[in-house]
């Protein structure tokens, strides 16, 4: 029989210090990098918003920054340092450290549209799948999630590269993967066009951090 702690729903958030040509670069192009790094920081508190469909949060972060301890005490988050040489490695070393307390998924800082719902439903798919993926439009994906190993998926990758979602899933064939619908990245300026358009037809409860760094914009 599992223990009660090989049952609890991780959540990782990863992010990086709202520092004006530390985040955001390519959108920092168009409006800026001061704006940019002020937008960031909206995604990010957004993206710890959804930390409430699960047990257990966990900020991993790639230096430190006041921000951090503020979100960590706002969302009941821990604070971890992110390691490994490269952004595959860094996903699989905190998915490892994670799931020894039960399903884990992980989450950029890039999606503040992302749906709470989406999450749950990955929780859920986990009951009975390897692996849960949410494909991103821009070839990638917005979150990955596993039930009790890291999948074999995070070396020799071209990150931020078109082929990013093909080659995972190949490499996932033979198990049992669970895929979430497909949404979208903010790191151009055309995303922040479609971002201002989506965030309109939305509930003014989704990503409301986001909606008010915009209108400094």
């Amino acid at each position: 029989m599992r223990s009660a702690e090989a049952t609890i729903r991780t959540l990782i958030v990863f992010g990086c210090p709202p520092i004006a040509g530390q985040c955001k670069t390519r959108l920092a192009q168009s409006i800026g990098g001061e704006q940019a790094a002020r937008l960031y920081a909206a995604f990010l508190r957004d993206a710890c918003l959804l930390g409430r469909v699960a047990d257990r949060r966990v900020l991993a972060v790639t230096k430190p920054h006041p921000l951090f301890a503020e979100l960590a005490r706002e969302y009941d988050m821990t604070v971890v340092e992110q390691r490994g040489e490269d952004l595959g490695a860094r996903m699989r070393h905190a998915l490892t450290d994670e799931l020894g307390h039960g399903p884990t998924c992980l989450i950029g800082s890039d999606a503040p549209t992302i749906p709470a719902e989406y999450l749950t439903q990955a929780f859920s798919l986990l009951a009975d799948r390897e692996v849960v993926i949410g494909p991103a439009t821009d070839g990638g994906y917005w979150m990955i999630g596993a039930r009790a190993t890291a999948p074999d998926v995070f070396s020799n990758i071209s990150w931020s590269t078109e082929s990013v979602l093909q080659t995972t899933l190949t490499r996932l064939k033979g198990q049992r993967v669970g895929l979430l619908p497909f949404h979208y990245d903010i790191d151009s300026f055309g995303d922040l066009e479609l971002l201002r358009a989506h965030l309109y037809l939305l509930p003014e409860s989704i990503a409301p951090h986001t909606r008010h760094a915009l209108r400094s914009l």
